[in-house]
């Protein structure tokens, strides 16, 4: 592949990703939160990831505040149910580390670091992580 097919497919998964973040701002509520009426509780992991990505910087960081004023426990561990006392079947490692690594591209320490302390907490003896905190064994997963 030459460098201009090259350049023709960086410029359509760029303009795929700017369609994407278009659709997921619509459910942005003015507050940042990402949580709606009939949906999942826990769809806001890769947002301030991905909008940062095509410069949406503003409305990650809005949503980076209302994840860490309402979602964020003192622990670190996220709400991501409907049930905030659920902290066994409630804790997706993996929802956790994307929400870290948007938190800390953008500077948001105020987020990054606390899940960060959390996910250390959650590392298994062989260096994995469960899927749920409680689990006792890691993963094997893979992701793009």
């Amino acid at each position: 592949m030459n460098k201009a097919e090259l350049q023709v497919k960086f410029d359509a998964g760029r303009k795929a990703i700017r369609k994407a973040v278009d659709f997921q701002l619509g459910f942005l509520k003015p507050d940042g939160g990402y949580v709606w009426d009939g949906y999942v509780q826990d769809a806001f992991h890769k947002q301030a990831y991905s909008w940062n990505l095509v410069g949406n910087n503003e409305e990650a960081h809005l949503q980076l505040t209302w994840i860490r004023d309402n979602r964020l426990r003192s622990d670190g561990s996220l709400i991501l149910t409907e049930d905030p006392n659920d902290t066994v079947n409630n804790v997706d490692i993996y929802k956790h580390a994307w929400t870290c690594q948007g938190a800390h591209r953008l500077g948001r320490f105020d987020v990054s670091y606390p899940i960060y302390n959390f996910l250390k907490t959650c590392v298994r003896p062989c260096g994995g992580f469960p899927l749920q905190r409680a689990m006792p064994y890691p993963r094997a997963m893979t992701t793009a």
